[in-house]
């Protein structure tokens, strides 16, 4: 039986996450960016890794951290299963990322936005329909005090393999939930198909599994 090529794996989802492009492409869907707000330029703070390497050691958590070219910083984390506590651990990583940024005696006028994304296999708000939840610093009364931390919620199992595929995000989250779907560029949908960086993550998912 043919191995099924998902990228719902840790390993395979940093591969193909950690290139530039692919991952600028994403973070401005997540974002709905566009305009004089698109990310144009990301830096990979943690390193590449092995494929072979990380899927015999099955290596722990294998989050991507980057920057953009304002120094606002990213965490994309995925996250196979349900765990108690999950929200309060993503922000954790949050508030961690944000408060790296500064070393001892340096100001908080330096201090860049700081946006946490979790791309979940499970159903972390079950009541709730959209697949896709966004959360910032608000006072009751809905007036935000800052968007400087910002946290992002991706809950594929909501995503239906007929739903529409008209914005970047929908098309993302289409490729992520039903990855093991496609394994060449003819078997994607055509909307797909004409999304030059999900072709790429497809081209990247094939090989990290065929140099594994």
């Amino acid at each position: 039986m043919p191995l099924r090529t998902t990228l719902l794996r840790d390993v395979i989802f940093k591969i193909v996450f950690c290139q530039p492009v692919i991952l600028m492409a994403f973070l401005n869907a997540v974002l709905e960016h566009s305009g004089d707000r698109v990310i144009l330029e990301v830096e990979v703070l943690n390193p590449q890794v092995s494929p072979r390497e990380f899927l015999i050691e099955k290596v722990a958590i294998l989050d991507v951290k980057a920057k953009d070219q304002a120094g606002r910083r990213y965490n994309i984390e995925l996250q196979l299963q349900s765990e108690s506590y999950y929200i309060e651990r993503s922000l954790y990583y949050l508030s961690g990322l944000y408060r790296e940024q500064l070393e001892p005696g340096e100001s908080y006028a330096q201090l860049k936005r700081t946006v946490g994304i979790s791309v979940l296999n499970f159903a972390l708000f079950p009541t709730r329909q959209s697949c896709h939840s966004r959360f910032r610093f608000r006072e009751d009364d809905g007036s935000e005090l800052s968007d400087i931390l910002e946290i992002h919620y991706l809950e594929l199992p909501k995503v239906q393999l007929d739903s529409d595929l008209e914005t970047p995000l929908a098309r993302w989250l289409h490729f992520l939930r039903y990855s093991e779907l496609y394994e060449d560029y003819e078997q994607l949908p055509r909307s797909l198909q004409n999304d030059k960086e999900i072709t790429m993550a497809l081209e990247s998912k094939t090989k990290a599994y065929a140099s594994a």
